[in-house]
């Protein structure tokens, strides 16, 4: 025997079994419960006229036994509840209160009323039928059912719903990994609060929304709660929407943007791998397995060798074709060292292994009287027929989709009103045929006391009723065709023309029939174009390849002087030397130049230039020309907007803009700044303001650093100041000033030595 929870009642404990009750729990004792008690024995009616007496249940003489008793308190209790879709997801607490008194059966439905003694009207006031209960309510209910087949529809899973609420739950299982799960296990718990709500309007305020209202609430209160624990990043209900029909990945987001627009443009990539050829020397090869569609083999090959030949692609050594009966197959070698990636991403741009295709789909809608209106965009036939049927069947009349829709309607109905006038004019014909086999014999007197067809026309028209076009037929039948087989082909064919007669005018009677013939004619198109995709299909934004998709991340030295001239060379520009030499130069400087910074970094980092007015520009390091150790460089304002009379005194190379990262500024008039290092990743090619200067002042030093670094600060005059970088305020427009006025020395600490910056 058990502690059940509160909300049970007296009838739920009490099972009566063989005339015996049976009690099957432990309950506070109340004065409702006596009453409940007291209620339930008298309305009991026994078998015979023996005194009642006790009797326990768990002992086979049916008296109380303490070992018994003992014994069924040690039982293990298993009791499988679905806890984890009502406790486990990051719904509102009063939701989960909510599914949980749902999961239990206790919310207060009519029929949970009906126990607790009162007498109300059990039907659904959201299907206005059959008892209202948990299960129904939730699943079976008519309005129910049409938002769970939303859902399923727009995911792309048929799922048969269960006829408990329980198994349900049990039952809601993730389909679609970690990455969406979060959003995917609140649709029970969202669902369910929406019928809940909607019910309670209709009931105490009289209240009805419809279908599509419900629906858009469901969805804007999934897209809440989404938002609100950090699930998604979506910023409209409309795109989270179409988020959830992709949580299969069938459907890419710029091919369902292609078909709800009319416009877009889809990139196509052929189908390649990467192989090891051999372990000794890390050489590898590209293996193109499937190429775009109208692209040529032999003319991609040819492309790839001549690209080669002429050394517009580096870093491939072989081509050769290897396709057979199994399959295409194009092994590309590299050279050792190579980059497999940047060399793929040149065959991306240089060559067809990459193409895109533009969608620009478009109608003329034209009003009732016939006269063009405007031209409006449409989708292709196969997306926008699944989209409206994915939207319930449901969509604006004066939008895009209802322009399509009224369109193919329209092509529907046109089509079956030929086919219908064909068939009854072909019926109208066979049935004045089997007429004339029918009196064969008056037919043939006829026509040899006719004098010519015209007479004889006359004559079958005025003998058997019949029209112009069935006595023409009559006389063009041969006399081969005057069997009896042939009549009975004829009537066969009278009975199937006037089967396909009556499913035309059912058609033609209701426009749901013409939207279920579009609805089929789609499934069947979707059905013949069912063969694997061969090919990749890519966004348009991410297909297009920008430099650095093609240039190698490596490692570099930059130099720059005093005079604004800076120039990138390889780190095997400069050997390793021993003890006691005197070094190599950095090349050749103009008259009264010197070398300003001298920086590691690598081509695909972002270098900061800081120039003394307070102003910072941003360059790739890779768009720095690269030259040889003994080049002069090239000036600045060739690859900057820098004014006139403008130096740039310090060079940061960023790799990654991270948060705990911060720039610290330092001016000639001892002014103090502290930047967040990631308030400079967006910088325009004009550059921004770094620090607000003061008239005289000018920016000189700049230096990356954490809050775990100590800053010395210096001044000629022999003052230093020392304290932690955390420590600098963090403020807008507000510095840090020292009193001496003067040339400084900046010194930052790390972690495990202490560099110096004289200057």
């Amino acid at each position: 025997m058990t502690h059940l929870p509160w909300f049970l009642t007296l009838q739920d404990l009490v099972v009566l079994e063989s005339g015996i009750l049976l009690l099957g729990g432990v309950l506070t004792i109340g004065s409702w419960i006596r009453l409940q008690l007291f209620s339930l024995i008298q309305s009991h009616i026994p078998r015979g006229v023996s005194a009642d007496k006790m009797h326990w249940h768990l002992t086979r003489k049916g008296v109380f036994d303490a070992r018994s008793y003992f014994q069924a308190l040690q039982a293990p209790r298993v009791v499988a509840f679905p806890w984890k879709i009502i406790w486990g997801v990051k719904s509102p607490r009063r939701v989960a209160f909510f599914m949980w008194t749902v999961a239990w059966d206790r919310i207060l439905t009519y029929d949970n009323l009906r126990k607790r003694g009162l007498v109300l009207a059990g039907w659904c006031c959201m299907c206005k039928g059959d008892d209202e209960s948990v299960d129904h309510l939730f699943i079976h209910c008519w309005a129910a059912r049409r938002l769970w087949s939303s859902v399923f529809r727009a995911v792309g899973i048929d799922w048969v719903l269960p006829n408990r609420v329980l198994d349900l739950l049990f039952g809601w299982w993730n389909w679609f990994g970690k990455k969406i799960s979060s959003v995917w296990n609140l649709i029970p718990s969202c669902l369910m609060w929406t019928i809940w709500r909607e019910r309670n309007n209709r009931t105490f305020e009289n209240k009805e929304l419809a279908m599509d209202k419900l629906l858009e609430f469901f969805y804007g209160a999934l897209f809440d709660w989404s938002r609100a624990w950090g699930f998604t990043s979506i910023a409209s209900i409309g795109e989270f929407v179409v988020s959830l029909a992709l949580l299969d990945n069938s459907v890419m987001p710029f091919i369902l943007e292609a078909y709800r627009t009319g416009r877009g443009r889809i990139t196509v990539r052929g189908k390649t791998d990467v192989e090891l050829l051999d372990s000794k020397t890390k050489r590898t090869a590209i293996i193109i397995k499937e190429v775009p569609y109208q692209t040529n083999k032999s003319a991609l090959v040819e492309k790839i060798a001549e690209l080669v030949e002429n050394k517009s692609l580096d870093g491939i050594s072989d081509i050769r074709d290897e396709s057979d009966r199994s399959g295409m197959r194009i092994v590309i070698e590299l050279k050792r060292g190579s980059d497999p990636l940047i060399v793929l991403n040149n065959l991306y741009r240089l060559t067809s292994l990459q193409s895109g295709f533009s969608c620009n789909m478009v109608g003329i809608e034209v009003g009732d009287n016939g006269v063009f209106v405007s031209m409006v965009v449409v989708a292709g036939v196969i997306g926008m027929v699944l989209m409206v049927f994915w939207h319930g069947g449901k969509v604006e009349e004066d939008g895009v989709e209802g322009a399509f829709l009224d369109f193919r309607c329209s092509v529907v109905e046109r089509r079956a009103r030929f086919k219908l006038s064909q068939a009854q004019e072909r019926r109208h014909i066979v049935e004045g045929i089997v007429v004339g086999l029918d009196n064969l014999d008056g037919v043939i007197r006829i026509i040899r006391e006719a004098s010519s067809n015209a007479i004889a026309s006359a004559g079958l028209r005025n003998e058997f009723n019949l029209s112009e076009k069935q006595a023409e037929a009559i006389l063009d039948i041969s006399l081969r065709r005057l069997t009896l087989l042939e009549r009975k082909k004829y009537v066969d064919e009278s009975k199937s023309l006037m089967e396909q007669i009556s499913k035309l005018e059912e058609l033609l009677s209701s426009k749901r029939h013409i939207f279920q013939v579009i609805e089929q004619e789609a499934i069947e198109l979707k059905n013949k174009f069912s063969s694997p995709r061969r090919s990749m299909l890519e966004d348009s934004d991410s297909g297009q390849l920008e430099d650095i998709d093609v240039i190698p991340n490596e490692e570099m030295l930059l130099a720059l002087s005093e005079k604004g001239y800076v120039k990138r060379m390889k780190p095997d520009t400069f050997n390793l030397q021993n003890r006691g030499t005197i070094g190599k130069s950095i090349g050749k400087l103009r008259v009264n130049d010197a070398t300003s910074d001298f920086i590691v970094c690598r081509a695909h980092d972002h270098i900061l230039y800081f120039s003394d007015k307070g102003i910072v520009y941003s360059a790739r390091a890779y768009k720095i020309p690269e030259c040889t150790r003994n080049a002069a460089g090239t000036p600045l304002v060739q690859i900057l907007s820098i004014s006139d009379g403008e130096r740039i005194t310090s060079v940061i190379p960023v790799s990654e803009f991270a948060g705990d990262q911060f720039l610290l500024m330092l001016t000639m008039n001892g002014y103090v700044k502290k930047v967040s290092l990631n308030s400079f990743s967006s910088i325009r090619s004009t550059g921004i303001i770094a620090i607000q200067l003061v008239p005289g002042d000018e920016l000189k030093w700049v230096r990356c650093c954490t809050n775990d670094n100590l800053v010395a600060m210096a001044s000629q005059n022999g003052m230093v100041t020392l304290s932690s970088c955390e420590n600098v305020p963090l403020w807008c427009g507000q510095f840090l000033k020292l009193t001496d006025q003067q040339v400084f020395v900046s010194l930052v600490r790390g972690l495990g030595q202490i560099d110096f910056l004289l200057v």
